[in-house]
């Protein structure tokens, strides 16, 4: 059973369909404090989260924790379409607000026999969450619940996502300090010289691990981050530019414009 359902609630709903943008991307990002779960309900592609990156197919749950680092990308040939629900007053970790799931177990849950209930409650709350009805409430804890189950089933099997033994200290370091510092400017020689290794071993190694080059990695989280605030924060776009590393304003719109094929206005009114 859930602990402390009168306190959970959905805060948004987004729907993907990459059928729409062949090449979609949602980069590097964290939600301070609401748990995401997401059902892939066709077309598959790539999830990141915490260094390691996993397949995403059709019935497949995933699950994103509150501030854990996560991005994802849609399949050229197979585009996704997936429901992305937000919640917040999940409590089922104590001491963790936000978080369903335990640490190094795999974020990318088969839905299995359980996909056409959820794929039919997913929707149904996209289409009618802001109505607050009572039916919506049941669907969401009932939802809830059978993802909860297959948590504690994964948990019990000890199927855990642990990261490549061959993988240096120093990558995962690497990649956690520019997690909370990708708003500095940052440099490969620069962050090579601040964990004591050698620039072309760092880039290799950071490339190996993460799937993502340093400077790829850098721009992924401030794109991720400005996506994240344009859609969930009120913040005006040059405030939002500035907090995620660009005192250009023209240079931001164009790099957001690279990676997101609309303006930061445009990109915000679709979401909304």
């Amino acid at each position: 059973m859930l602990r402390h359902p009168e306190s959970i609630a959905i805060s948004n709903i987004v729907v993907v369909n990459a059928e729409r943008k062949s090449d979609w991307a949602f980069p590097l990002h964290a939600h301070d404090q609401d748990l995401e779960i997401s059902l892939v309900q066709s077309g598959g592609g790539t999830f990141y989260c915490q260094g390691v990156s996993y397949p995403m197919n059709a019935g497949d749950l995933i699950i994103k924790n509150a501030g854990v680092i996560h991005g994802e990308h849609t399949s050229l040939e197979h585009p996704m379409h997936q429901v992305c629900i937000s919640f917040t007053g999940v409590a089922e970790i104590p001491g963790q607000p936000g978080h369903l799931l335990p640490r190094f177990l795999s974020p990318v849950i088969p839905g299995g026999e359980d996909f056409p209930l959820l794929s039919a409650i997913f929707d149904y709350l996209a289409s009618h969450w802001q109505q607050s009805d009572a039916l919506c409430r049941q669907l969401l804890l009932l939802a809830l619940e059978i993802v909860k189950k297959k948590v504690d089933d994964l948990e019990k099997s000890q199927t855990k996502a642990i990261p490549d033994a061959k993988t240096a200290q120093a990558v995962s370091e690497a990649a956690e300090w520019i997690d909370g510092n990708y708003m500095q400017k940052i440099t490969l020689d620069g962050l090579a010289e601040r964990f004591f290794i050698s620039p072309y071993y760092l880039e290799k190694r950071f490339k190996e691990y993460t799937g993502y080059s340093i400077n790829q990695y850098v721009i992924d989280r401030r794109m991720g981050e400005a996506q994240r605030m344009l859609i969930f924060e009120e913040k005006p776009i040059k405030e939002i530019a500035l907090s995620v590393g660009y005192d250009n304003l023209q240079y931001f719109y164009a790099t957001f414009k690279k990676y997101a094929g609309k303006t930061p206005a445009d990109f915000r009114a679709e979401y909304r």
